[in-house]
């Protein structure tokens, strides 16, 4: 027989030793449960982009890509940023992800009294050609390292060897740029550089034109670039002679040859040098009239600004340009009305034709600029303000932008830009609120 009784004390005993278990993972689960809340509290907060609040430096470290971003992200937002935010962004320079590098370079760009205080370690990213988020990373140290200032010139000479470094040439020359008519103590390299014909000289002629006329010296060898057999030497160099000015007289023949048989984008920027050059000799005024019947609009475009540049002197010019103002099906009008102004002093008439444009498909923000221009001269705030009851939203939109390049000569247009504040149209509500600005901002 079965001992009953046996049996008995057998399955209690496991029940027992089940009920033990059950209660020792119970026990851990609680504990585990407590370690992890403790755990989660002791964590900072962290908003709804996972950044750590008040504390984004502390997210410069963090394995996540992505959360590394979004803290150089949320720094810049800051309205100060701390020391300890600094140290940790300049070790965020030696981030492995470029992404990371380039934001935090962009960053130091607008900051720039931190820029020059971690100048030592933005020098080398110069050579950093790894791509950032929107451009190569050395595009963006350039653009850091040009924050400080005139005072980092001469460091910036020394890496204008490209020979040595293309990149980081190319990142000196972007920064020098940059800084404008004040990188002049690099001239003397710039031009040693200029004259080497087994370099890339795209870049030191982007610095000669953001130099202006301080480079007058340059202008030898300038036009020695004029015969250049790449087509875009050639027309960075116009740019060049135009920025350099009136200094660039000796370049004149070789600009009037080039406008009459350069490819189009040469065409075009001799006739922009000769413009801004200034000099209106007979065969400059010869030239540019011969321009204006060019097979290209482009290249008529730059000639109408050139001859409205020269402004009366130009006269000879003046019964194609009206023709071209006037010819409704043509290209262009929005220029030669400008032109028509300057050389005639005739501001209503050209105004008409800027009014004509401004409610065209063609150039209305070429006539919006232009127009601002000569409107109070030509009494046409009125006509502009009543284009804002245009039914198309683009010329409302263009009519606003006018407005707003007057400015406080504009204020009779303060009431209907008030009530355009509720147009239907986000565009045309964000124009009003910018014009209202611009116009009441330099009344007060």
């Amino acid at each position: 027989m079965m001992d009953i009784s046996g049996h008995k004390h057998d399955r209690t005993n496991r029940y027992n030793d089940m009920s033990t278990k059950r209660s020792g993972i119970c026990t851990v689960i609680v504990v585990a449960s407590l370690l992890t809340q403790s755990a989660l509290i002791a964590q900072p907060a962290a908003d709804k982009t996972g950044t750590t609040i008040g504390s984004p430096e502390r997210d410069l470290v963090s394995p996540l890509v992505a959360r590394r971003l979004r803290a150089v992200h949320a720094i810049a937002e800051l309205a100060e940023i701390s020391e300890a935010q600094w140290n940790g962004l300049e070790q965020a320079l030696k981030d492995k992800d470029p992404r990371v590098r380039h934001r935090v370079l962009k960053l130091y760009a607008d900051h720039p009294a931190a820029a020059a205080k971690a100048i030592d370690e933005l020098l080398p990213l110069m050579a950093d050609a790894a791509p950032g988020e929107k451009s190569p990373v050395w595009v963006a140290a350039g653009e850091a390292i040009a924050a400080v200032g005139p005072s980092v010139i001469p460091d910036l000479i020394r890496k204008l060897e490209p020979a040595v470094d293309e990149i980081m040439y190319r990142s000196a020359c972007a920064a020098l740029a940059k800084i404008g008519p004040a990188s002049e103590p690099a001239l003397q390299r710039l031009i040693v550089l200029l004259a080497d014909d087994e370099i890339a000289v795209g870049p030191v002629l982007f610095v000669l034109q953001e130099i202006g006329a301080k480079a007058a010296p340059a202008v030898p060898l300038l036009i020695r670039r004029l015969d250049d057999e790449d087509f875009h030497r050639q027309y960075w160099t116009c740019r060049v002679l135009g920025a350099i000015g009136k200094e660039s007289e000796p370049s004149i023949p070789k600009l009037l040859d080039l406008m009459e048989n350069g490819v189009t984008s040469v065409r075009r920027n001799a006739a922009m040098a000769l413009g801004n050059i200034g000099i209106s000799s007979d065969g400059v005024l010869n030239g540019l009239d011969a321009a204006l019947r060019d097979p290209l609009a482009p290249v008529r475009q730059e000639a109408l600004i050139a001859l409205g540049k020269l402004g009366p002197k130009a006269a000879r010019s003046l019964d194609k340009i009206k023709a071209i103002a006037n010819d409704e099906g043509g290209s262009s009008q929005a220029d030669a009305a400008w032109a028509w102004w300057r050389i005639a002093g005739d501001s209503k008439g050209a105004a008409n034709v800027l009014l004509r444009e401004l409610k065209g498909y063609g150039a209305p923000w070429d006539a919006a600029r232009y127009l601002a221009e000569m409107a109070v001269a030509a009494e046409a705030i009125e006509p502009i303000i009543a284009i804002l009851d245009e039914p198309r939203v683009e010329t409302r939109v263009f009519a606003i932008k006018t407005l707003e390049l007057i400015g406080p000569p504009a204020s009779s247009a303060k009431a209907p830009l008030l009530e355009m504040r509720k147009d239907p149209d986000a565009d045309v509500r964000e124009a009003a609120e910018k014009a209202l600005v611009a116009i009441m901002r330099k009344d007060q």
